[in-house]
């Protein structure tokens, strides 16, 4: 009887220690893409621009310019398919491939519909870095441990985003 007890015993112990090693492939937080307002620092070409991003859901993405100086108060506001702009209280609906130097928005939007979606990642120290592309080209986003944007890059664009200030809408 206690031949047969340590026989079981063993080979219990055996399969919880064969167990205990298995790795399950890591699965990441999805990354926050609604339900945010925060500040981009974002580099375009030989531009930099201080905005002010809101995507409080429902297709909704609002950017704001705040730098340069020149250029602060300009919204650019995407609703579901429509895209406004608006300036010092004027408003104009447009097409938003009719407004090459505004890609940028269509790109970060892009970017947040998709990744978590249609990207791979990795997992570096800070957190994750999703890949992807999108109708803007490849992006490369980097995300905290809680899924809180860090930066966006896309290549194709001359494109570098860093976020701060994030807020998650209550």
């Amino acid at each position: 009887m206690l031949k047969r007890f340590v026989t079981v015993f063993l080979t219990v112990c055996g399969i919880l220690a064969l167990c205990s090693g298995c790795k399950s492939k890591a699965e990441p937080i999805q990354p926050v893409t609604q339900g945010f307002v925060c500040e981009a620092n974002v580099k375009y070409g030989d531009k930099s621009l201080k905005c002010e991003l809101l995507a409080p859901g429902g297709g909704i993405f609002v950017v704001r310019v705040k730098e340069p100086k020149l250029l602060n108060g300009l919204e650019f506001n995407w609703n579901a398919d429509e895209f406004n702009i608006s300036y010092k209280g004027l408003n104009y609906s447009v097409d938003p491939s009719a407004l090459p130097e505004a890609a940028f928005i269509k790109a970060l939007k892009n970017v947040f519909s998709n990744v978590g979606v249609e990207s791979s990642f990795k997992v570096v120290e800070d957190g994750y870095v999703f890949e992807g592309g999108s109708e803007s080209g490849d992006y490369k986003l980097t995300v905290s441990h809680d899924g809180i944007p860090i930066s966006l890059s896309i290549p194709a664009l001359d494109m570098k985003v860093q976020f701060v200030n994030f807020k998650l809408n209550k």
